[in-house]
């Protein structure tokens, strides 16, 4: 592994780190948030997939698996409160 390797490891780590609190534990401010994340790192899994890179593919589809995350979490949030 290079150097550039462990640096961008290491970004990538971080920016994760970072939107997983706000939808794990601060909570997302909205559904739109939350799909726009979902459709930019979808966007840039599909770059990714054709110029292959496998260190940021993987960045992508765990922050589409984060962005997922938060919005069934909003949209379970929302039907328990239109419930109650």
């Amino acid at each position: 592994m290079e150097t550039a390797d462990i640096f961008g490891a290491i970004g990538s780590i971080l920016i994760l780190l970072a939107f997983a609190y706000v939808n794990v534990l601060k909570r997302a401010p909205d559904i739109t948030f939350n799909v726009m994340n979902l459709l930019g790192a979808g966007g840039l899994a599909v770059s990714l997939y054709i110029n292959y890179n496998l260190p940021v593919l993987l960045l992508e589809v765990t922050w589409m698996a984060i962005a997922i995350y938060g919005i069934v979490s909003l949209m379970i949030a929302q039907n328990r409160g239109s419930t109650a």
